[in-house]
């Protein structure tokens, strides 16, 4: 039996895949067609590649942290964003999602959709 989806592909296809969708050359959805995968696995790609930049270029010892940077398109910010606070809080994910989904029930709660009233 052979490999299947994303099973297929080692480290080098996975960094172009990302790269290719962070760079805005091609869309997640045209990515995950031409390599067979469905978006769950585009997401753990970019998810694992975040991850290994962040550890990667990470502040080793007593320095100084770099102020502003290169401007990042916004869903890589979001990402990172995403990640740098993942690390600092620590939390379970499951803790994490629960709490952003409350959030979000309470947001629709505090701000009902305007009818039709007439």
């Amino acid at each position: 039996m052979g490999k299947t989806g994303a099973e297929r592909y080692a480290g080098p296809e996975r960094c172009r895949a990302v790269l290719w969708v962070w760079s805005g050359r091609r869309t997640g959805t045209r990515v995950c067609a031409e390599l067979g995968i469905g978006w769950g696995v585009l997401n753990q790609w970019e998810e694992q590649a975040m991850e290994g930049m962040l550890e990667a270029l990470a502040p080793r010892g007593p320095g100084k942290q770099s102020e502003g940077g290169p401007s990042l398109p916004p869903k890589l910010r979001r990402l990172m964003e995403r990640k740098v606070l993942e690390k600092e809080a620590k939390l379970p994910r499951l803790t994490r999602r629960l709490a952003s989904v409350s959030g979000e029930r309470k947001e629709k709660l505090e701000k009902p959709e305007k009818g039709g009233e007439g």
